[in-house]
């Protein structure tokens, strides 16, 4: 073999080994590419697995939360409900599956459905826990028609409520809905989503779901004959007024205990001052609402019954007064100086809503209305330079003959003039 045929095979050799190098680094990469995106999918899985388990967590704190208030049997029932509705959506294939109840009004007439069951319980079906679905709705028109729908394309559907579908991220392809009724009585309805296998929900299938969900219905009944059993379902149905007289008492001038004192004496006297307050305040029957900073919200008649409160907050407003009066004087003798600070109060009449509010796992009882605004107002519109007593035209027409007042100033009412038309101070 010649030179230049020697060179030409060497070359040749060279070539292909640089070949084989650049495919096993190709292949190299490539594995190492599949096997990276292998990693950020399992990752994502677990993630989703993770935010499952915490919305899971989540609802069972918040299950726990309403056994501890309104009884165990409400967490159990719903426990036992929830079961059922496993076993009908595995029976009937469905990947998804919802039991809802009727949110109703005072004359017992449905404004809107509700979720007391998801099943699967996700970050996303989570969402939809506390939503309100409207009455125009598939499941709205099958719990009030007491006729069970089916709809085979929901996307083609005018009644399929596609917020939730948006809200939870689900693609909703078909749907059975199915009144759940016992003793003549709808109680809910049941709604499964999208049938597995590439098959969808027909009418068909209606004999069958009504055949698994008798069981269901004895639980839901069982379930909402159960006094709060509205607790757990995170919405709170509509509650008639309640009469109450509500009283905003603050401490003028507070601010100046923090530049003239240290803070743990400041603090002191504010919780002197409040805790004064609430004890002229017991004794009339009333009930603390809320503290805010150096002022506190009370309220008569609710939950708690008095009778004559409008009467009773009045008096205890003139006593708390008094025993301000007194306790100024104890600072004064242990060389406190603070005849800058004043007690107001704002009292004020009416209908108000009683409500529990807050974290589901941290809630307290309160109250709305027109009231309450009117009583915060007009504490805040009084004088800062003397002790006040200020009560809205509404207390003034139910208490004018028994204590003596004078005309507050229309144009010192501030905000408190879109709750009442004129005010009144008591002399």
């Amino acid at each position: 073999m010649t030179l230049p045929e020697i060179i030409g095979v060497a070359t040749g050799i060279a070539g292909a080994i640089g070949l084989i190098v650049k495919i096993t680094q190709y292949v190299t990469k490539l594995q190492s590419q599949i096997k990276i995106e292998r990693l950020e999918i399992a990752k994502e899985e677990a993630d989703k697995v993770q935010a499952n388990l915490e919305a899971t967590n989540k609802l069972l704190l918040e299950e726990l939360y309403v056994a501890k208030k309104s009884g165990a049997a409400i967490s159990a029932k719903k426990s036992e409900i929830d079961d059922e509705l496993i076993s009908i959506m595995n029976i009937l294939s469905a990947g998804g599956a919802s039991i809802y109840l009727p949110l109703l009004n005072l004359d017992r007439k449905a404004q809107g459905m509700v979720f007391l069951s998801i099943q699967p319980i996700t970050q996303q079906t989570m969402k939809l826990r506390k939503k309100i679905i409207p009455m125009d709705s598939l499941t709205g028109k099958c719990f009030e028609s007491r006729r069970p729908i089916v709809s085979s394309n929901a996307k083609k559907s005018k009644d399929h409520f596609d917020k939730a579908d948006e809200l939870s991220g689900y693609n909703t392809e078909d749907i059975l809905t199915l009144p759940i009724e016992k003793s003549n009585e709808v109680l809910g309805v049941l709604q499964l989503l999208n049938k597995k296998d590439g098959v969808r929900f027909t009418e068909k299938d209606i004999d069958d779901v009504k055949q698994f969900s008798q069981r269901l219905a004895t639980a839901l009944l069982e379930f909402t004959s159960l006094p709060n059993y509205m607790d757990i379902l995170g919405v709170q149905p509509e509650q008639p007024d309640e009469y109450a007289t509500i009283m905003f008492c603050d401490l003028s001038s507070s601010s100046s205990l923090f530049r003239e004192l240290n803070i743990s004496t400041a603090i002191h006297h504010i919780n002197e001052y409040l805790e004064q307050v609430c004890n002229v305040a017991f004794k009339y029957g009333a009930t603390v609402d809320k503290y805010m900073g150096d002022a506190v919200l009370l309220r008569f008649n609710v939950p708690q019954k008095v009778q004559n409160h409008q009467f009773e907050a009045i008096k205890a407003a003139i006593e708390i007064n008094k025993a301000f009066d007194q306790l100024k004087k104890d600072w004064s003798i242990m060389g406190d100086a603070l005849d800058r600070l004043h007690t107001r109060a704002g009292i004020a009449y009416g209908p108000v809503k009683k409500v529990n509010i807050g974290h589901p796992q941290y809630q307290y009882l309160t109250v709305f209305g027109p009231a309450v605004n009117a009583a915060v107002n007009l504490c805040e519109s009084s004088s800062r330079t003397r002790n006040t007593i200020v009560v809205d035209e509404q207390l003034y027409e139910q208490v004018s003959g028994s204590f003596t007042f004078k005309k507050f100033p229309e144009s010192e009412l501030g905000k408190a003039k879109n709750y009442t038309k004129s005010a009144y101070e008591i002399v």
